[in-house]
């Protein structure tokens, strides 16, 4: 074998084919050519051969494709050595994930495993289905939650479900721990809870300690009043812990004492001087310490209680899986090592059989892999050989552990097992600039420090760059400083979108292809940005990479038109799939469906959709042409569906409406959005074909995998990939290259947070229970705990004793239960490895994206320009960039040049962004086109009466009408619904009509739109724009996208329902419902509030709005709801993450009660 060309990394990797053999393989070096050149010299004769055979080779991938790729480049450089016999054998050679493997030996020895040898392999989408029917299962259905009495503690503290994502509730806690399990080898029982609470009389001891300390201060502290009235406090406090303390029965009450520590004031540091403060500050530590330890000790007991559901939840999986003769991929690791334990024989046959064991991508295992790893390699790992780049580590979310990377390493570099270690660095991809950045940035002992491992350019690699600028081009949009300023951080994202496009547009001109280059995104929720962007500069792209294939408008409207086909009489359905591209139909075409003469009084009148296709489809010749289409269109789809597969119909019908051909001629984007079409019908046949559903049960199959989040990427077509601009995420560029790399929305790296922590530590997972429900009953006690933070400091005792039981640094003290520290030490320390892990795997994840480049790279980032006299704060990513070229100093204003070490600086531009213009020009007429309703100017003399309820009664009263500051009602008229929330404005007013547009038409309103919304309304120019910009954040905020994810939306919603002797009425500006009977729903209710300032507290808002909340949630639970979450939108406001701000409540019928005798409260007040 000629290794001439080798570097000798490659070289010494190839030909060490006797002993374990540890390679650290950086990106683009050309580690699966070395893996395919070891394979075949260990079959030469001349490396013995190590290997008699290609199945004495066990080489593991991480992707299929990857293992094929092997596969085919071993067979080439068989032949091309003489070997052409032993080439034929590869195809059935051990190549294959790790997956593959264990599925290949458990299929083998079934019988002896209790095993059926065809068991079938539960997809990621399938378990994710499966672990939530077990989950429903255990909870029950609307609620009703199976065996209430054996949680019931569990079910007063947390509800059963939620309908927002990120909110606690038992559900989500479930799935938490569900996920986490489910890559340990102990299940379930790998899973720890941490050291027990401290007992109630210590933390009180504790306490009362702490004021009987400060008093002495306090009382040097002067005669002020505040100095006073802490005096007083701290007194009050002593005696109310010695009375606990002197009660031997509360010794061990931790609700007790939560009521005593929660009537303890918080002492202020606010009087006397130096020393009287730092023993103020001294005696603040502990009572918040307390506080956390109380607020931890209410919650520890449920975690026994939460355990317990989920062992239930896993043996309904467990059941599950088992009824379908399949097994998940955990499933395959456990069961293949388990095998490996309880049978010797299998053992011995595996362990004997590999001569050579090699790994690829092993920087994103797990150390349940690891084990099984381990069993094959042989003696001290004699025939192992692993591959990885601890750098290009960013699975975390599927369990990977580069810490566990980190110990096998170590491991294998020990006497021990005496592994050659060796390091391929030399890059055959980048250009010497792009590594020389990289380099800038990662080497600073803040980032990767010792530990990275830097490249070496290939000096003889032929360039392609066009270019006329730097190859290195970063771009910061910064928001301006202060509160008010009109631009947002989507303003911001949106610049450096913009900025992207314009340096892609000079590429282009300078000879670059658009599929030269690509944008890579931390996040894929504002793709459509940088897509919108790209289209304006002339670009065709194409979004190629993610996880938004449900989230798509084509898929919904294929999941739509299978509903319309299984319910005629689902008229949203079907209105939402005439309104698309699909059908196309126009409003005059609506207007003949929903229309009808009446014939004994010759008068037009309204009827339903379905009914008006019934009728027309017998008289479909005389229609309009686009309307007898989709009319013949449907009766056929109907007619077929009743003797053909489902997916067969959908696919038919879509090629026939002409749908797939308009797609076709609309370039990349439109082929990429038939891709989707196209993998949504296969999505169809799947779950038709696998679950043997009618059409019904396929319409509901498909409209539950989309509405959990199917995580499938966007669907490709042969011929899609052309000479468009590509836009993927970080994750779905691993492995490949591109010329000219752009990478925007990179800089989050925030750990989850909720009321459930749970760490993967080694070999289980620590957790921790925050309380819920308990803490309403003590709300001092609960802004102290979630303030405070455990330990004084980094060499805080109970801090560090915290940190050497989750990083186990203690040995065989870190075992399951161990409890060396406090709760609260012990959560912060949880916490804190979930930032830092999240933190290190963001920058490895900006890592990859760099090393993507062979060419150039466009880095945008964004921040918020600081207030006057304060310094730059930016996202820790940004952060890493800024120091790395500008040291201690801060980014240069304007175009500059900042050296890296690269043949040429790099090109610096800050962008100040401004408040976008008006969205509609001042005086220019709206195209008449896009006007499909007309909205009457509403003048002030009139706008009163246009939400006025039926009737004015004098025991009918609205929210508005009994508020501490209640909106007056006109004259003469009854509670005007107007004033049922805030007054009605004029952009306010404006707002509404778009949002209840949307819901009515299923489409977002563009610009036209609200350009006559303007006029109708009379806006102003500034409220033009408010108008927009409002638009936009609803648009693009998650509550919105939850929304459409609900069964009914329904828009300015009247209510008029009894309590006590009178009426509560109102209208509900959006309210979503799982059914269209309340009764037994659940709801989601949206109210839109303009205006407001940013410097509103979250306990101001949630007081603002709670009241309104109430009535309507009263409204909705007299009717029958089971739980109804109420959000109020602030439509012009942010929240820290970017998003809209929102303010949440949530009831269920149990607050019925409760909730009358506050409003008729508020009335009588």
């Amino acid at each position: 074998m000629n290794l001439s060309t080798c570097t000798p990394g490659q070289r010494q990797s190839i030909e060490h084919v006797r002993g374990p053999l540890l390679v650290s393989a950086g990106a683009g070096s050309g580690k699966t050519f070395t893996l395919t050149q070891r394979i075949a010299y260990a079959l030469l004769p001349e490396s013995g051969p190590a290997a008699s055979g290609v199945d004495e080779v066990l080489a593991i991938t991480f992707t299929e494709k990857a293992a094929a790729e092997i596969k085919a480049r071993v067979k080439r450089t068989l032949r091309a050595e003489g070997l052409a016999e032993e080439a034929l054998r590869v195809d059935g050679a051990w190549i294959s994930t790790i997956h593959g493997m264990c599925a290949r030996i458990l299929r083998a020895h079934a019988l002896d495993l209790g095993l059926d040898p065809a068991f079938g392999i539960m997809g990621d989408a399938e378990r994710a289905e499966a672990v939530a029917d077990a989950i429903d299962g255990a909870l029950g259905d609307d609620n009703d939650i199976i065996a209430r009495g054996s949680y019931a503690a569990l079910f007063d503290e947390y509800p059963a479900r939620s309908t927002m994502p990120l909110a606690p509730s038992v559900a989500s806690m479930l799935q938490a721990l569900m996920d986490k399990a489910a890559g340990l080898r102990g299940g379930l029982d790998a899973l720890d809870f941490g050291p027990s609470p401290a007992q109630a009389s210590t933390l009180a001891r504790e306490l009362l300690l702490a004021y009987e300390g400060v008093l002495p201060a306090l009382e040097r502290a002067g005669k002020s009043a505040s100095a006073e009235r802490a005096r007083a406090a701290a007194a009050d406090a002593v005696e109310a812990l010695g009375a606990f303390l002197a009660d031997a029965s509360a010794a061990s009450d931790a609700r007790a004492l939560a009521a005593v520590v929660d009537g303890c004031a918080y002492l202020p540091c606010t009087f006397g001087g130096a020393d009287v403060k730092a023993e103020v500050k001294a005696y603040q530590a502990v009572h918040a310490r307390v506080a956390q330890n109380v607020a931890l000790a209410l919650a520890h007991p449920l975690a026994s209680e939460l355990m317990a559901l989920a062992r239930e939840v896993t043996a309904r999986f467990e059941g599950a899986k088992r009824a379908a003769c399949k097994l998940d991929n955990d499933d395959l690791l456990v069961r293949t090592l388990d095998a490996f334990e309880r049978c010797p024989d299998i053992a011995a046959r595996y362990e004997r059989r590999f001569k050579l064991v090699m790994v690829d991508e092993f920087q994103d295992t797990s150390q349940l892999q690891i084990d099984m790893i381990a069993r094959l390699a042989g003696p001290r790992c004699a025939h192992l050989c692993t591959v990885g780049d601890a750098q290009q580590s960013i699975y975390r979310f599927r369990g990977a552990d580069v810490n566990v990377y980190e110990a096998h390493k170590k491991a294998m570099r020990a006497d021990e097992v005496g592994a050659l270690y060796v390091e391929l660095t030399k890059n055959f991809r980048s250009h010497g600039d792009v590594l020389s950045f990289v380099d800038r940035v990662f080497e600073q002992s803040t980032v990767f420090g010792e530990a990275f491992m830097s490249l070496e350019p290939n000096e003889q690699r032929p360039s392609c760059y066009r270019g006329s600028a730097p190859r290195i081009d970063l771009v910061l949009s910064v928001q301006p400083a202060g509160r008010g300023t009109g631009v947002r951080t989507a303003d911001a994202k949106r610049a450096g979108a913009e900025a992207i496009a314009r340096r892609f547009a000079a590429l282009r001109e300078d000879g670059h292809a658009p599929g030269d280059m690509v944008v890579l995104l931390g996040k894929m929720s504002r793709a459509g940005m940088y897509a919108e962007a790209l289209r304006a500069e002339g670009f065709e792209c194409v979004v190629t990479g993610g996880s938004l294939f449900a989230s798509a408008p084509e898929v919904r409207v294929v999941a739509r038109f299978v509903e319309a086909l299984a319910n005629p009489a689902n008229t949203a359905a079907l209105f939402e799939v005439l309104t698309s591209d699909m059908m196309r139909l126009s409003a005059d075409d609506l207007l003949v469906l929903t229309t009808e003469e009446d014939p004994e009084t010759g008068c037009v009148r309204r009827r339903d959709l379905d009914r008006g296709f019934a009728r027309l489809a017998s008289r479909a010749d005389g229609l309009p042409p686009r309307l007898a289409h989709a009319v013949r269109l449907f009766e056929r789809a109907r007619d077929e569906s009743r003797t053909r597969p489902v997916a067969t119909v959908v696919r038919d019908a879509v090629v026939r409406s002409g749908w797939m051909a308009r797609l076709e001629e609309e370039g990349a984007a439109g082929t990429a959005r038939a891709a989707n079409v196209l993998k949504a019908v296969r999505l169809v046949d799947r779950l038709e074909t696998e679950r043997h559903l009618g059409l019904a049960s396929t319409a509901r199959a498909l409209a539950d995998e989309l509405a959990v989040g199917l995580k499938e990427a966007p669907g490709a077509l042969s011929g899609a990939g052309g000479d468009v601009v590509k836009i993927m995420t970080i994750h779905a560029s691993k492995g490949l290259e591109f010329p000219v790399v752009a990478l925007a929305d990179f800089a989050d790296a925030r750990a989850g947070s909720g009321k459930l922590l749970v760490e993967t530590c080694g070999a289980i997972a620590r957790a921790s229970l925050a309380p819920a429900a308990s803490l309403e009953a003590f709300p001092q006690l609960a802004k102290r705990s979630g303030a405070a933070a455990a330990g004084d400091g980094e060499d805080d005792a109970d801090l560090l004793a915290a940190r050497r039981l989750v990083e186990g640094e203690d040995g065989p003290a870190c075992a399951l239960g161990a409890s060396s520290c406090t709760q609260a030490a012990y959560r912060a320390q949880l916490a804190r490895r979930a930032a830092d892990e999240e933190l290190a795997e963001a920058r490895r994840k900006l890592y990859v994206g760099l090393t993507r480049a062979s060419e150039a790279l466009v880095v945008a980032m964004d921040a918020k320009a600081p207030s006057a006299g304060k310094p730059p704060a930016y996202a820790p990513l940004v952060d890493d960039i800024r120091s790395a070229l500008c040291g201690d100093g801060d980014f240069p204003e304007g175009v500059a040049e900042l050296p890296y070490g690269g043949t040429a600086p790099a090109r610096f531009e800050r962008i100040l962004v401004q408040p976008p213009e008006p969205r509609v020009e001042e005086g220019a007429e709206p195209a008449p086109e896009p006007r499909l309703f007309f909205v009457p100017v509403v003048d002030d003399a009139s706008r009163s009466t246009l939400f006025a309820g039926g009737s004015a009664r004098d025991d009918a009263f609205s929210y508005s009408s009994i508020a501490p500051n209640p909106v007056p009602a006109p004259a003469g008229e009854g509670a005007p619904f107007a004033a049922d929330a805030d007054k009605a404005t004029d952009l306010g007013s404006a707002f509404h009509r778009a949002a209840q547009l949307a819901v009515e038409t299923g489409r977002v309103p563009d610009a036209a739109r609200l350009g006559v919304l303007s006029e109708a309304y009379a806006l102003s120019t500034g409220q033009r724009a408010r108008l927009a910009d409002a638009c936009e954040r609803w648009f693009s905020s998650a509550t919105y996208a939850e929304t459409l994810q609900w069964g009914l939306r329904r828009a300015e919603v009247p209510f008029f329902v009894p309590i006590s002797d009178a009426f509560v009425e109102g209208e509900i500006d959006l309210l979503c419902t799982d059914d269209a009977q309340l009764a037994g729903a659940r709801a989601l209710v949206v109210d839109y509030k303009t205006g407001g300032s940013d410097g509103e507290a979250p306990e101001a808002l949630c007081s603002k709005h709670l009241l309104q909340a109430q009535c309507y949630a009263y409204a909705l639970l007299r009717q029958g709801c089971v739980e109804v979450e109420l959000r109020f939108a602030r439509v012009e406001r942010e929240d820290s993450a970017g998003d809209m701000q929102t303010v949440t409540y949530r009831f269920t019928a149990e607050d019925l009660d409760g909730l009358a005798v506050r409003i008729l409260s508020a009335r009588r007040a």
